[in-house]
Formats: C-alpha cells, sequence, structure tokens
C-alpha cells in the first residue's frame, strides 16, 4: 500500500490520471466560452454565402434559373441550420457578446457587395425576380 496520495501517483502510476484529465480537459474546454465552435459556425456560415453568391451568379437563363432554384433552397436550408446554430452557440449569454463575436460578418462589405451583385443579375433574367424573392426572403428569416 501507499503512505501517500502523492506517493501513489508518482512516476509511472502518475500517467493515467493525467491522461484521463488531458483527456476531459480536451473534451470539455473547446466548449467553455464557445469561441472555437462560434468561429467554425462563422466559418460554414461565409461558405454557405460563397455558394449562394456562386449559385445566383450563374444565373444567366431561364433554365438556369430552374436549376438553381432547388439548389438556392437547399443553401437557404442549411444556412437557417447554421443560424440555428449559432443562436445555440450564444443562448445565455448577452447581446453585447454575439454583437461583438459576429461583428466581422456583419461589416463583410465584399461579401454584401457580391451577394446584392448577384442576386441583381438574377433577377434580371425572365422570372427571376418572382422566384428567387420567396427564397432570398426565407434567408433572411
Amino acid at each position: 500500500m501507499y503512505a501517500s496520495v502523492s506517493e501513489a501517483y508518482s512516476g509511472a502510476n502518475m500517467k493515467l490520471p493525467l491522461i484521463a484529465i488531458l483527456s476531459a480537459a480536451l473534451l470539455f474546454l473547446p466548449g467553455c466560452g464557445g469561441g472555437a465552435d462560434v468561429d467554425g459556425i462563422k466559418s460554414d456560415m461565409r461558405n454557405s454565402m460563397e455558394k449562394l453568391i456562386s449559385v445566383l451568379d450563374g444565373i444567366e437563363t431561364s433554365s438556369d434559373l430552374d436549376a438553381a432554384t432547388p439548389r438556392l433552397k437547399a443553401i437557404v436550408a442549411q444556412h437557417k441550420k447554421l443560424k440555428a446554430r449559432m443562436d445555440d452557440a450564444f443562448s445565455g449569454r448577452s447581446a453585447a457578446e454575439r454583437e461583438a463575436a459576429t461583428a466581422d460578418m456583419k461589416n463583410d462589405d465584399i461579401l454584401a457587395t457580391r451577394f446584392a451583385e448577384a442576386t441583381l443579375k438574377a433577377t434580371k433574367v425572365n422570372g427571376g425576380l418572382e422566384a428567387i424573392l420567396p427564397i432570398l426572403l426565407d434567408f433572411g428569416k
């Protein structure tokens, strides 16, 4: 038997508790503060916007519009899931914390300009406004 706790967990005996502590830390620390998770969600949201812009940019004819409509709806559905994940990541935190963490997304003028230009171009296609407007309104919810 060991005379003390420090003797019991010295040398080779120390490895098991140390591994257990480090494993627990690796599992739980990424959730603390939400920084890494929020950054991942922001990256996914930015990628979602890039996909949306790419699809909108590809609409030049009515047949392009017909082909793009289901893809736009799928991107919007995925983006809404990302928004829900972001809401979960900030549950119980202040609006100021959320604003500070997401300010770079809201202030991305280049992405916003590209989105506006692609949308305007796509809505000029015959039937484009009628097809795209409801999808984009759903995107903004």
